[in-house]
């Protein structure tokens, strides 16, 4: 007979006591449950092969997220992977925001006391370095999850995952960010972009892009193509596709 899969109710108790957690968008429900299921089945897959397993969150958050619509908390991505059914054997949650970063300390420390956990504050962007060193460099496999609200994500960081093997779940705010501040970016004195891509020539490839499309819109798509082909990966086509996770019942 199987067991349900069980997590530490987000109670409000728990919520009250630390007295933080992170609003979102109604759409947060059903990305969680296709994250924890990633999760899931990557820590029951590779638990028989490898000797060592690590999960890096890069962008920790508090450890829960509030539905801005409904109100209903929900756990958020450190707390998803410290309770997968066959947990890693060490977990690095590195987050900048201070109220965040010891609310997500105190929520692991009080229901996880037994995992070894390691807590970075700070950006990721000048931590990595500090967050590689705490990952064990012998017969052990990485899982590093980015999702940033924005692009401040560096292109030197995923350079140095790549160098280190790391497998990468990465989850880019183009359509939000890339769409919201399009004419800031575009700017040359604006240099975010700049970083996210590992070089400036962005700006010139897109107006090639733009000249052949006319669609102001594409910039996200656009972004997202040549993110791939910076990093190694093929194109990803611009169509929607519907995923399915396991439920908590397998």
């Amino acid at each position: 007979m199987r067991h349900r899969k069980r997590y530490p109710p987000p109670t409000r108790r728990s919520i009250s006591q630390i007295g933080i957690d992170q609003f979102s968008g109604d759409w947060t429900e059903e990305k969680y449950r296709l994250i924890r299921g990633y999760f899931e089945q990557f820590a029951t897959g590779t638990k028989t092969r490898w000797p060592s397993r690590t999960f890096v969150d890069l962008y920790s958050g508090a450890g829960y997220s509030r539905i801005r619509e409904s109100g209903k908390t929900l756990l958020g991505s450190p707390l998803l992977a410290i309770s997968v059914r066959d947990p890693f054997d060490k977990y690095i949650f590195c987050e900048q925001d201070a109220r965040c970063y010891d609310a997500l300390r105190e929520r692991v420390e009080r229901d996880y006391p037994s995992r070894n956990v390691s807590m970075i504050r700070g950006d990721c962007n000048e931590k990595i370095d500090l967050i590689l060193s705490a990952i064990p460099s012998r017969n052990n496999l990485t899982l590093c999850f980015v999702d940033p609200f924005n692009l401040s994500l560096r292109f030197d960081v995923l350079r140095k995952l790549a160098e280190r093997k790391i497998d990468l779940l990465c989850l880019l705010a183009l359509h939000m960010d890339a769409n919201r501040a399009y004419d800031i970016y575009l700017a040359n004195e604006s240099s975010k972009i700049d970083h996210f891509m590992g070089n400036s020539s962005w700006r010139t490839e897109w107006g090639e892009f733009l000249n052949q499309t006319n669609k102001r819109s594409d910039f996200p798509i656009f972004f997202s193509w040549l993110f791939c082909e910076e990093n190694g990966y093929p194109r990803i086509s611009a169509s929607t596709r519907t995923f399915n996770a396991p439920d908590q019942n397998g």
